[in-house]
């Protein structure tokens, strides 16, 4: 099991701490697990949350006890290793790097020495993989960024940011599905509408998931339904 370990999180619920640190390989094996369990579900099995380097599992505990589900795990996560297909949902996402609309191009760009161009050629030029979900409904950690663009999240945190903001913090980036107060740095404005959907309020991503940017100009943003606001 290498460096695996479980530990309780509370009467119904069991985390499944995977590795040390996040890496690619972690995550193809974490997208496995999770295809194995959506094809072996037991009837105590209430939810799965997939994070950077664990599993929070929740389950009833009328109908299973905590060492019951530590061994179904152990044996899934076992089987992981070997030949689960991996084919993970592929997203292009559009992006307006307007620098009128997102000051932190101009900010990003002298912290790095680069012109705002090549800040978004980088940004826009890598295939990221989703590695977790949280802070707000729909909204997607992705990784890893480029290390020409890494920087420090935000001495003060902005007061509001609109929604679709594209932003930057450190290793990651992601899009805010909503409006927010935000401590990462806004590149870049998405025009889709990515706030959850439904009774179960589905996400468009999915731990796994590989996201790419492509820039687009403001006539296309406006076209695809983009508002644009300014950062404040």
């Amino acid at each position: 099991m290498g460096d695996v370990k479980f530990s309780a999180a509370g009467s119904s619920a069991l985390l499944m701490t995977l590795a040390n640190a996040p890496s690619d390989a972690l995550l193809n094996r974490i997208f496995a697990m999770q295809r194995l369990i959506a094809l072996d579900t037991p009837s105590w099995l209430i939810d799965v949350v997939p994070a950077y380097v664990s599993l929070h599992i929740v389950f009833d505990p009328a109908q299973v006890n905590r060492f019951e589900v530590q061994r179904w795990l152990a044996s899934h996560w076992q089987t992981s290793i070997s030949d689960v297909a991996l084919k993970p949902t592929v997203h292009t996402i559009p992006v307006y790097y307007g620098d009128v609309y997102c000051p932190d191009l101009d900010i990003v760009a002298a912290m790095k020495g680069m012109a705002i161009e090549d800040v978004i050629t980088l940004h826009s030029a890598f295939v990221y993989r989703v590695y977790a979900l949280g802070f707000a409904p729909g909204f997607a950690y992705l990784g890893d960024l480029s290390e020409e663009l890494r920087v420090p999240r935000l001495t003060t945190p902005r007061a509001h940011i609109p929604a679709g903001a594209v932003a930057i913090a450190e290793r990651q980036t992601a899009i805010y599905p909503t409006a927010s107060p935000a401590g990462w740095h806004v590149l870049g404005l998405c025009p889709l509408d990515l706030r959850p959907r439904g009774e179960a309020l589905s996400t468009l991503f999915a731990v796994g998931d590989e996201v790419r940017f492509e820039s687009i100009d403001k006539a296309a943003f406006i076209e695809l339904g983009g508002v644009l606001e300014v950062v404040s």
